[in-house]
């Protein structure tokens, strides 16, 4: 933050406002990482305004993109869609195709968090067309994964598995031999929802020893060891599934709590489908963080 400030200072030091605004994006950006989404929008709003001003219009779109993020981030569906919307006409009107697929992603994500999963579907599937169009591997990827993962919360495994499996083979071709734990842990759930324990207690594994050996962030941590949770409640190993559940939920609160905002961190366990069947999958056992 302090070198995107001292950028925005000298920006403002010689009148350019573009790059101004681009250092307020930037500063946005990093505060919302950080968890203070109140001065993230402050920032950003900033931008916005100055952006607009002078009719720089993707970095208007990129605002309002940036804006999106944090409004999801705090649990406002409909002030993200908006923010998302109005970014992705100005994309659109400017050519800007990635732009208009990274906001069709945006937008599933929200949506798929709302439950909406049908809406969800259809964004997901026109940034697949647009990745595939612009010829980004990692984009189509992260697309399969993402479509993959929205058809398991729909309940259709066997179209989520065949996205999945689609997005393994790219990340096998980028040198991702194990694959990534996010994927794996869909597949785990969805082959176990097929019936097929001994493939979704393999992919389980494998991601397990991926997070082992590398480093992933939270939400893998919690995919992972919350799939892990229902297949061994599923084959009646209660030890192993009870530690599976204590290692998601305590992941879990951990990110919260790290959280500064109190209202997000507040909501924060009812962000996702995920969070939300952990905090459900905990109360209903009656576990204790500390493993009593």
């Amino acid at each position: 933050i302090e070198y995107a400030e001292a950028a925005r200072q000298i920006y403002f030091d010689i009148g350019e406002q573009r790059g101004m605004g681009d250092a307020l994006n930037r500063i946005g950006g990093l505060f919302r990482r950080q968890g203070f989404t109140e001065e993230s929008r402050h920032y950003l709003a900033q931008a916005l305004a100055m952006h607009q001003q002078i009719g720089y219009k993707k970095g208007t779109a990129e605002s309002l993109y940036r804006l999106g993020i944090v409004y999801h981030t705090q649990g406002k569906w409909a002030e993200a869609l908006a923010q998302y919307q109005d970014a992705l006409r100005i994309y659109q009107e400017i050519g800007d195709k990635e732009g208009v697929a990274d906001t069709f992603n945006v937008m599933g994500e929200t949506y798929r968090a709302e439950g909406k999963l049908d809406e969800a579907l259809q964004v997901y599937q026109q940034s697949l067309e647009l990745e595939r169009d612009i010829g980004g591997k990692r984009g189509v990827m992260m697309c399969l994964n993402n479509l993959g993962a929205t058809y398991l919360f729909a309940g259709n495994a066997e179209k989520a598995l065949d996205l999945l499996r689609q997005s393994t083979a790219l990340q096998k071709e980028q040198g991702n031999v194990d694959g990534i734990p996010e994927t794996l842990a869909f597949l785990s759930a969805a082959t176990w929802q097929l019936g097929r324990a001994d493939d979704a207690l393999g992919y389980s594994q494998t991601a397990v020893q991926v997070l082992q050996h590398k480093n992933f962030d939270d939400d893998e941590v919690q995919l992972v060891h919350f799939y892990r949770y229902q297949i061994f409640a599923g084959i009646g190993r209660d030890e192993d599934a009870d530690e599976a559940l204590r290692i998601a939920y305590k992941n879990m609160m951990q990110q919260a709590n790290a959280i500064k905002d109190s209202d997000v961190r507040h909501s924060f366990p009812q962000s996702s489908p995920v969070r939300r069947e952990i905090i459900l999958a905990w109360e209903t056992r009656r576990l204790s963080a500390s493993g009593g």
